[in-house]
C-alpha cells in the first residue's frame, strides 16, 4: 500500500493525476511505469539537455567512477553556459529551454533545503 500511496504522491508533484484518460498505457508500461516518465518528461524543461547528455553518454551517478555523472559532468554544465561537454550534442536546445531548466533547478533545490530546515525544527 505504502509503494503506491508514494507513486501517488510523485503523480501528484509532477501533475501527472490528470493525465489525458484517452491514452491508455500498454499493460508492459504499467509494468514499468514508463507511462509516468513519458508523461513527467513532457512538462519538464529539463529533458532534452538530459536526452542530450545521455546520448553523449552520460549516466546517472558516474561522475566519481569515470567523471560523466549525468547531472554534475553534462547537464550543469550546459544550464549553467560553461559550454556542452566533449560528445554531447546540443544543437536542438534552445536558449529558453536552458533557462527555463536553470529555473527549474533552482526551484528544486530551494524546495530541498525548505525541507531540511523544516525537518531539523521538527525535532
Amino acid at each position: 500500500m505504502k509503494k503506491y500511496t508514494a507513486l501517488f504522491a510523485m503523480m501528484l508533484a509532477f501533475g501527472i493525476a490528470h493525465a489525458d484518460p484517452a491514452a491508455k498505457p500498454t499493460a508492459e508500461e504499467v509494468k514499468s511505469h514508463s507511462h509516468l516518465k513519458k508523461i513527467a518528461a513532457k512538462d519538464n524543461p529539463c529533458h532534452p539537455i538530459k536526452e542530450a547528455c545521455e546520448k553523449g553518454g552520460y549516466t546517472k551517478s558516474s561522475h566519481n567512477t569515470n567523471g560523466k555523472g549525468l547531472f554534475k559532468d553534462c547537464e550543469k554544465a550546459i544550464i549553467e553556459g560553461t559550454g556542452a561537454p566533449e560528445g554531447v550534442d546540443v544543437t536542438g536546445i534552445t536558449a529558453e529551454q536552458t533557462a527555463a531548466c536553470k529555473e527549474r533547478v533552482a526551484a528544486v533545490k530551494a524546495d530541498r533545503r525548505q525541507a531540511k530546515k523544516e525537518a531539523k525544527q521538527t525535532w
